[in-house]
Parts: C-alpha cells; structure tokens; sequence
C-alpha cells in the first residue's frame, strides 16, 4: 500500500473502484483493477514524458471529485510541450526515500509499479574509528606497525606473538603468511623502524632553511620532545635491541650495525656541510664526530628511560656542542 503524500494521477478515473461506491472496476484494464484491489502505486506516462503516480485504491477512496472523459480525452491529446491545466493537475510531494520501479505493460501503456522496498542509508557511528586491521588495509603493515611499538616499549623476547595478535584481532594463519617466524618479524619491524628514522634524520639534517648545526639542534630537541610525549616508555628501538641482544644473535646484530652506520654517514654529511661553511674547523674529522654523537646520544636515550627525566639528553647536547672544535 502506498503511503499518502505521494504525486497521484490515476490513468483510469472515470472507472469506478471496489469499495469506493462502485461494484466492480469494469470501466479499467485488467491489470489496472489488479493493481488497485491490490492496493498498489501505479505510474503512469505525464504529460512531459515523467512518470507520474496514480494513488493507491485507498488514497482513491477519499477523493470526492471524478474526472470526465472529455476531460480525460483531452488531457491524453495534449501536446507534450503544452503545460497541464490547473483542473488536471493535483499537486502533492513525492518521499524522501527513492522509489524503485518496475516496468509493466498494460495496453501497450508505458505502467510502472512502485516497490518502495529501498532501505534508508545506515547513519554514521560514533566515537573512535575502529582498528586499523579492522579497516581491513594491509595486514603486514599493521602487524609491523603495532610490533614497532611493543617491541620498543618491552623488548624483543618479552613480547609474545599471541598478544600482538589479540589486539590487532588478526589470525596466527595471516601472521605466518607473512613471517615465517619471530625472528623473521623482527627483522622487518628493524627495516621498518630504520627507513622511520633515516626519513626523519633527512627532514632536519637536509633543510637547506637552516646553518648545519642548527639541524642537529632541531633534531635532538624534535626528539626530546618526543621522549616526553610517550613518557619515556619507548626511547629508541635500535639502541634498546642492541643492549638486548649484543652479540649474541648474529643476524640482529649486523642489522643493527648496518643501521647505526648509515646514521653515522648521514650526520656526516651535515658536519661536512658545517665545515664547509666555516662553523667547524676545516680539519675536524666528521665521521668520528658523527660515530662519538651517536654512541653518546644512545646512552642518554637509555638513561633517561631509566630515570624518566630528558636531563641526560640536554645535557648531552650542550656537552657534545660545547666539545665541537671550530
């Protein structure tokens, strides 16, 4: 049954309709008297070309005014271009909800028949987004995403495969899809992290806006900061997993190396770049400055873990500062 506040136009109106003070429905087409006593929505072809509803036999019943069939003649001879008479025309608003039509024929008359069975759209939900697994985007990336942040914060052989995957909701199947074990994850979550952190020693160690030193000043107070915003919980995953493993686990601990030496050449380069525009002496020896800065820096990162204070880091800035021969 069609609710009312639908467009109406009924094609048939001088028939009579069951129930509405008329025996049968005789002076309409069999599939038009169906879809009445059926109380179903008929659309009919309007005078523009759109189709138009007729109303449902209910709707119908509480019409008092019947149109003639002059009237009726004269509406279907209309040319398409010439506007509706006010007599003809019922004014009335479709739904908000979008209708879907199916085509009929009746009478070699273009009938559609209205099913309104499309469901609303769900609303939004509130709060936080859901899990970034649960988003479903790469699975690979989530596991070595969130093993980056538990591997710094524990340790390597404290932290389970079964609990990264707990709160991650992924399968223990998808995990050893992608790793054929933990020291394999490890590895990669070891890439992972070092292609992080060589990105972030590029973005201050390469702007050109700033004099070289000045770089190197940014970036330890960018990490200061960053020490304080996690609480000292997490410091650095390269320095933690060398103090874990030493060299004991061979394969972790050239990846490790590789790692510190291609931050080593990194810093050089900025300290060359000090030289040459004179803040340094011209025969400082960068890649022994670049090798004592990060084996200090490393030990503060690990004693202010300790002591949850970033004094060790400030005071090794200004010592290491200070030291500089220029």
């Amino acid at each position: 049954m069609r609710p009312a506040g639908s467009l109406v136009h009924d094609p048939y109106p001088e028939a009579p309709v069951a129930g509405a003070g008329g025996a049968n429905d005789s002076g309409a087409p069999r599939g038009v008297r169906r879809l009445r006593m059926q109380g179903c929505g008929v659309f009919e072809q309007g005078a523009y070309g759109q189709p138009v509803a007729a109303r449902s036999c209910e709707f119908r019943s509480r019409l008092k005014r019947r149109t003639t069939r002059g009237e009726l003649r004269q509406s279907r001879n209309r040319e398409p271009s010439e506007p509706p008479s006010p007599r003809h025309r019922r004014r009335f608003t479709y739904q908000q909800q979008r209708p879907r039509h199916t085509t009929l024929e009746l009478k070699n008359r273009s009938v559609y028949y209205s099913a309104m069975t499309t469901p609303n759209a769900l609303p939004r939900r509130r709060g936080r987004p859901p899990n970034v697994s649960k988003l479903h985007l790469d699975t690979k990336q989530s596991l070595v995403r969130y093993g980056t942040q538990v591997l710094t914060e524990q340790g390597f052989d404290s932290t389970g495969i079964d609990q990264i995957l707990k709160h991650l909701d992924i399968p223990k199947g998808s995990f050893y899809h992608y790793f054929p074990s933990k020291e394999a994850f490890g590895l990669a979550v070891i890439d992972s992290y070092a292609d992080y952190f060589g990105r972030k020693l590029d973005k201050w160690l390469l702007d050109a806006k700033l004099p070289p030193l000045a770089r190197l000043a940014g970036f330890i107070e960018d990490a200061r900061h960053g020490m304080i915003r996690h609480e000292f919980r997490r410091g650095c995953l390269i320095g933690n997993l060398s103090q874990e493993f030493g060299a004991a686990h061979e394969t972790f601990a050239t990846r490790l190396e590789h790692t510190f030496k291609d931050w080593q050449r990194r810093l050089a380069a900025c300290l060359d770049e000090a030289k040459s525009s004179g803040e340094l002496n011209a025969g400082a020896n960068t890649e022994q400055l670049a090798a004592f800065f990060w084996i200090g820096w490393e030990g503060a990162v690990m004693r202010a873990r300790l002591i949850r204070s970033d004094a060790p880091l400030l005071l090794f800035s200004q010592m290491f500062f200070s030291g500089l021969p220029k």
